[in-house]
């Protein structure tokens, strides 16, 4: 089980996928600057976050300005992805990635076996050996 002792300053998000070297380049989007350059790429699925309750004030400010800047710049904000993408570039320090492994048959879900899941089962999905073949969700409830 994920041990929950070490959310005093991270907040965990899916990595659905890696970051690019272009991702973490500074851009100016109509005067404002952005790291990840603000154009939009599936980096953060953002239906499932976990965290303790400071983070999510930390997590609220972080989204507040991010918005914002945003608003001012002209950039479509209606796609959650892309804000928590330019959330986690911009206060790396803040978030954990959780990163994907092929084990599991739907990426989007990945967190949810991450962060909900038995000792055996989150020893399994570290183990490199042993996560490479996608798996039924039904068979690593059994696990």
């Amino acid at each position: 089980m994920v041990k929950y002792s070490f959310f005093i300053w991270l907040k965990y998000v899916l990595n659905i996928m890696p970051f690019s070297q272009g991702d973490k380049k500074v851009s100016i989007i109509n005067g404002i600057s952005f790291i990840g350059e603000g154009i939009p790429k599936d980096r953060i699925g953002g239906g499932i976050i976990a965290g303790n309750k400071g983070i999510w004030e930390k997590y609220k400010e972080i989204f507040d300005r991010v918005h914002k800047k945003y608003i001012e710049a002209g950039i479509f904000w209606g796609k959650e992805q892309d804000l928590m993408k330019s959330m986690v570039l911009e206060n790396i320090n803040v978030f954990s990635l959780i990163q994907i492994r092929p084990i599991i048959p739907e990426k989007w879900f990945y967190s949810l076996i991450y962060l909900g899941c038995s000792e055996n089962l989150y020893q399994r999905l570290l183990d490199e050996q042993r996560n490479k073949e996608v798996k039924s969700f039904e068979s690593l409830r059994e696990t």
